[in-house]
């Protein structure tokens, strides 16, 4: 762990981050609790995006993102760590769907509780169907909706099954669907172990581990949305070649393709 060894690296990022949530909780008191837009979810957003902006600045996370960013609808991406969130929201006013033990993180959990996100139950197969029926506040509100739908964070060496019931809602009122791939890049250190946060990582180790890392790059690539007229299941797995085909593009990666779960693209859901 890096966390030793980079001690005073890791007191000064500690304090720069602690000023930071200061900043970001007063600029939520004086633009939106003040101003009655608790539950604005546009408001929301945009006071996301200023936090995630901080944030990635006082953690040394430089950004690039290429393609269209969507105004509207839903953003579908793999999923490697908490930093994800911050990524995204930083290119565009959004809310996340996450797992419900994000709720009990230390900042992070406030941040996400502030900002309205939607939290799963992932250990309760009948929660994603009732929490997707509130994925219209925040759509009609033309705010981006994203999505996690693999279920879990990975390495970034494949990209898993995206779970269908997620796109229950979105199916059915013909939101559009954009998919999106992330990846991390490091001029010092593994990826693996000090970025991604799966298996039995804890929060907290990870976090601090993360402060004394040196600088660390993300790059975002949104792809084409999808086109319409496909039920759930059809389009998650439309998305998740859309979000393969990708990462092969941009990494050279062939394994990103899972062959678990190929892709046979019928004639009728071909767009245009």
């Amino acid at each position: 762990m890096k966390t030793i060894q980079n001690l005073p690296l890791v007191l000064m990022r500690g304090l720069r981050f602690a000023w930071a949530c200061v900043v970001a909780f007063g600029d939520y008191f004086l633009r939106i609790l003040f101003r009655g837009r608790s539950s604005d979810q546009a408001h929301l957003a945009r006071w996301c995006q200023r936090t995630s902006q901080r944030f990635l600045g006082v953690l040394n996370v430089t950004y690039e993102y290429s393609g269209t960013v969507p105004k509207d609808g839903v953003v579908v991406c793999n999923h490697l760590s908490y930093l994800d969130i911050l990524v995204l929201a930083a290119t565009s006013p959004m809310t996340f769907v996450a797992k419900y033990q994000v709720k009990f993180w230390p900042v992070f959990g406030w941040f996400a509780l502030l900002s309205r996100t939607l939290f799963l139950r992932r250990e309760c197969k009948s929660h994603a169907k009732e929490l997707s029926n509130q994925f219209a506040r925040v759509v009609d509100s033309d705010v981006l909706l994203t999505l996690f739908p693999e279920g879990t964070s990975t390495n970034g060496s494949i990209v898993k099954p995206f779970h269908s019931t997620l796109f229950q809602s979105v199916a059915k009122n013909g939101w559009q669907s954009t998919p999106a791939w992330l990846r991390y890049s490091m001029a010092d250190g593994s990826v693996e172990e000090e970025i991604c946060y799966i298996d039995d990582m804890t929060f907290l180790p990870h976090f601090l581990n993360l402060l004394a890392c040196d600088a660390v790059h993300a790059q975002l690539v949104y792809g084409a949305p999808a086109p319409s007229g496909l039920n759930r299941k059809e389009l998650a797995r439309y998305l998740h070649n859309q979000v393969c085909r990708i990462a092969a593009e941009h990494s050279g990666i062939e394994p990103l393709s899972n062959p678990q779960v190929e892709w046979r693209q019928l004639p009728e859901l071909n767009p245009g």
